[in-house]
């Protein structure tokens, strides 16, 4: 629990350093080309490893089909 409520204040401290950074004009934006598929993954393997711990199961499914 002390963990989990670390995490959630970092996440608000993070976000507000974000929104000031907006706010004052100091935001620098690096566009570049990414693989969205490793993307995905990196979030879903993120997603899964704090389900886990709540005994949730997360499936992924892509259709490329159409692409």
């Amino acid at each position: 629990m002390i963990v989990s409520s670390g995490d959630l204040l970092l996440t608000v401290v993070n976000d507000v350093l974000d929104y000031s950074k907006l706010e004052s004009g100091n935001v620098e934006i690096l566009i570049k080309r990414s693989n969205l598929l490793e993307a995905i993954n990196a979030v879903v393997h993120s997603i899964k490893t704090k389900s886990k711990d709540k005994g949730l199961t997360i499936a992924t499914f892509f259709d490329f089909g159409k692409l």
